[in-house]
């Protein structure tokens, strides 16, 4: 699992190396270079929301919220309150899922 960790970690500071070099050198102009990393950092941040969207289908099937992190899903929205609306909205679906399946799973527990 560390070897994993390690992994990712280098290769998300290898695309971000390679964005910080391919504008540097590619785009001419400060604003076109922020412009053009703004929309790469927008581009990212919307895939992290929507990946833990993926979550909800294994939740809505299985009726159990263990596979859905809370803490991560609320410090997500937080964040992107201040980030952007998509993943706001994104963040407020998952927290709705997780608080209407938790009691799901207390009445499963109850009945087994």
């Amino acid at each position: 699992m560390k070897i994993r960790t390690v992994r990712l970690h280098v290769a998300m500071l290898g695309r971000y190396i390679v964005m910080v070099i391919l504008t540097h050198f590619l785009v001419h102009g400060v604003l076109h270079r922020r412009h053009i990393v703004g929309w790469i950092c927008l581009s990212s941040s919307i895939c992290l929301f929507a990946a833990l969207l993926l979550i909800l289908k294994q939740v809505i099937q299985s009726r159990n919220v263990e596979f859905m992190p809370l803490l991560l899903t609320v410090t997500l929205t937080i964040n992107a309150v201040f980030s952007n609306v998509i993943g706001f909205a994104f963040g407020v679906v998952q927290m709705a899922f997780y608080w209407w399946f938790k009691g799901a799973n207390n009445e499963r527990a109850e009945g087994v």
